[in-house]
């Protein structure tokens, strides 16, 4: 759940790192999306206000940590900080958007969700626009070291992504041409 504050939202998020978990407030300007605070070049560090450690070592004391992007494997949002995930059965709309479901891999993380994509693009060749180090997955499941839940958000950053397969795409153009013209039979 965000919070409004003097013109900035505080997002409560969850960072995994090849070795530490922290959950913490990400500070984003009005108006951005997480996705874009990761994707900021120009701070290769994120800032994390009240850091909770989930899981690892590290001998914290009060106040905001920093976290080399980096080495961010991947960021969730979370609806408040320490929340247990569940695995979420949900699909995402399909017909409004193009999407394609994508099963990628990290070191440690079996990722499945569903990346936006635009008509007649593959969204393995999104994987390739390095522009951006972090690229968004909707409906994501994870399995990994702590098991396995679901999230309606998830960054993945493409330097830790090991292997990547398109499970399938859907064009957004047919649904929409059809229900634009009310034939009801596609």
């Amino acid at each position: 759940m965000s919070n409004l504050f003097e013109n900035r939202i505080v997002r409560p998020v969850r960072i995994v790192t090849d070795n530490l978990t922290f959950d913490g407030l990400l500070n984003i300007s009005l108006g951005a999306r997480t996705l874009d605070e990761l994707n900021l070049t120009s701070r290769p560090f994120l800032v994390l206000s009240n850091p909770v450690l989930q899981s690892g070592t590290w001998d914290m004391d009060e106040g905001s940590v920093v976290i080399n992007k980096s080495f961010i494997t991947f960021v969730l949002e979370i609806p408040d900080l320490g929340a247990a995930l569940a695995k979420v059965a949900e699909e995402p709309e399909m017909r409004r958007f193009a999407r394609a479901a994508l099963r990628l891999r990290t070191r440690d993380h079996a990722i499945e969700g569903y990346v936006h994509s635009g008509p007649g693009s593959s969204s393995l060749v999104r994987l390739n626009q390095a522009t951006h180090p972090f690229i968004a997955l909707q409906s994501a499941t994870v399995k990994g070291p702590g098991g396995e839940f679901g999230t309606p958000f998830l960054a993945v950053n493409r330097a830790h992504i090991v292997s990547a397969q398109e499970m399938f795409n859907v064009s957004a153009v047919p649904e929409e041409v059809a229900a634009a013209s009310g034939d009801a039979s596609s």
